[in-house]
């Protein structure tokens, strides 16, 4: 009766994930900072980041990248990171969560250019500076220096999001920063 409750609960918040909209401007160094997230003035918002930001290596190698949170100063129950990569110079082989600090697992796929990764955490959520929500591991297919990014979108559409742990399904996302990878013959 209590993983009933426990995933109501979190289909409750991924809801309220795609129901929030957000702008965006940019920022320094593949930094994208949003505006409209959620976030009270004053506070710190939540920063969605890649590790390693760059790596380089050749065609058939195989390389690991993290997903990671910081939550700003603030519990976090749910993250959502969407990200786009050229499906032409990287495969994903996998997309491990063994070691996420999210334990409740709500969408882990690939569709076509897109990796998903929805992740949640019950009350008290996560309050981290560098919480692993997942590391994706890919082959390097051709030569190029392929972009990850994470997927944003004003219209409400499918988009990487971070909420809070308020009860009100508050998105505090306000800072992502994707990675550049270079791959040699």
């Amino acid at each position: 009766m209590r993983i009933i409750d426990r995933k109501y609960v979190f289909l409750v918040l991924i809801l309220a994930l795609f129901s929030l909209n957000l702008s965006c401007g940019g920022g320094e160094d593949g930094e994208l900072v949003l505006t409209g997230g959620g976030t009270t003035s004053g506070a710190p918002g939540a920063t969605l980041f890649l590790s390693p930001e760059d790596e380089w290596g050749n065609i058939g190698d195989t390389f690991s990248v993290d997903v990671r949170l910081d939550t700003g100063d603030r519990p976090v129950t749910a993250v959502s990171a969407y990200l786009s990569f050229p499906a032409d110079l990287l495969e994903v082989d996998s997309i491990d969560t063994t070691y996420s600090d999210f334990g409740i697992e709500a969408e882990n796929i690939v569709a076509g250019n897109v990796i998903k990764i929805t992740r949640g955490e019950p009350t008290p959520g996560i309050y981290d500076l560098g919480a692993l929500v997942a590391t994706i591991d890919f082959t390097a297919k051709a030569q190029g220096t392929p972009q990850l990014y994470f997927q944003l979108s004003s219209g409400g559409g499918a988009t990487s999001r971070v909420i809070q742990d308020d009860g009100l399904g508050t998105d505090i996302l306000t800072t992502v920063i994707g990675g550049s990878y270079t791959i040699e013959p």
